[in-house]
């Protein structure tokens, strides 16, 4: 069964493959038991709420057995390693681990269940970038030529780490504007068109131009290990200086949209008064997110199968088909998809 462990591990024609199988399990009043016999173990050693409650309802309403692991009462406040902990999970035949470490890489041993990343450190966090494509693509329709502005704490973000994997391949342009000291370095993430630190630019010209704009929280707790950066912000003079004021938010048209992977601490990213604006789509994205963990999870159970072949075939390919169609007509793939996994719906089969 496969890993998901960063969103290189999802190729364009997977994705859309994805959004259909959790579209699918969001209109069904009852889910289907698609993990009936199937174990998801639950390890997180970090705080979350909205991942880690969606992926064991996830996992609950597919019919898994769901064993929830609070790291501190395991092996790993010993000294275990993860790749250790992994293979005894194996060993005792779970099938898939759902990860969230302060590890900035998840590296599964051998012997190992389906590992899926919750987050990992500074990295990545692949489910947040899949539910984020997918809300912005029920927004407009499309993927394909959207202007995404990403805003804050660029170097500390894993949320950020995956987006900027992801979305370019989906045919979104992303700007990434932050701090000066969180900025980070441009070489880390090539597929970002535009990196701009906030001093030397008007965010109101940057938000003016996006479609959609996501707020990245700052990573407070992160930023002790960073003591090569330059001088940062603080909480009390980030959200005039820096955030999505109510003044600045009257740069955003009518129809673009205001992301924000959660939690939210309003009025320091975000002016509490925009809490209730109809452009603002956390709530989407808190509900979205349990029906794409649900559709990740069945691929990570090996009930969701990799098309054959190494690279996705285009128009006839009967996997495709199967999904109730193929990609929306304005999609072409930026890349060449070559080794990356399309999926067959189990609802089609």
């Amino acid at each position: 069964m496969p890993h998901f462990l960063s969103a290189e591990d999802f190729s364009p024609r997977s994705v859309y493959a994805l959004f259909r199988l959790a579209g699918e399990l969001r209109a069904r009043q009852e889910p289907p038991k698609l993990l009936s016999g199937r174990s998801v173990a639950l390890l997180f050693g970090e705080p979350s709420t909205r991942t880690r409650l969606s992926f064991s309802l996830a996992a609950t309403r597919l019919g898994a057995e769901v064993l929830t692991l609070d790291e501190r009462l395991t092996s790993r406040a010993k000294g275990e390693t993860l790749a250790d902990t992994l293979e005894v999970l194996a060993l005792l035949g779970v099938d898939v681990a759902v990860v969230r470490t302060s590890e900035d890489v998840i590296r599964p041993p051998a012997l190992s269940p389906s590992v899926v990343s919750a987050g990992s450190g500074t990295g990545e966090h692949p489910t947040q970038a899949l539910l984020d494509a997918w809300t912005l693509y029920e927004a407009f329709g499309r993927l394909e030529g959207l202007r995404l502005l990403v805003l804050g704490d660029l170097r500390h973000s894993r949320v950020f780490g995956s987006h900027a994997r992801l979305l370019p391949r989906l045919g979104v342009r992303i700007t990434a504007a932050a701090p000066r000291a969180w900025l980070g370095r441009e070489e880390d993430l090539p597929g970002v068109a535009e990196r701009v630190a906030l001093e030397d630019v008007s965010l109101e010209d940057l938000l003016a131009s996006a479609d959609a704009v996501l707020v990245l929280r700052p990573q407070w707790e992160r930023h002790a290990h960073s003591a090569d950066a330059p001088a940062s912000p603080t909480p009390a003079s980030y959200l005039e200086r820096y955030g999505l004021t109510k003044a600045r938010a009257r740069a955003l048209r009518p129809e673009s949209r205001i992301l924000h992977p959660g939690p939210v601490t309003w009025g320091v990213e975000i002016d509490p008064s925009l809490r209730e604006d109809p452009r603002i789509l956390v709530r989407r994205q808190v509900e979205n997110g349990l029906y794409v963990r649900m559709a990740v999870l069945v691929a990570a159970g090996g009930n969701f199968e990799p098309c054959g072949g190494g690279a996705v075939a285009g128009e006839g390919n009967a996997d495709v088909e199967a999904l109730g169609g193929d990609l929306p007509p304005s999609f072409e793939p930026p890349v060449r998809e070559e080794g990356n996994r399309a999926f067959s719906s189990p609802f089609h089969r």
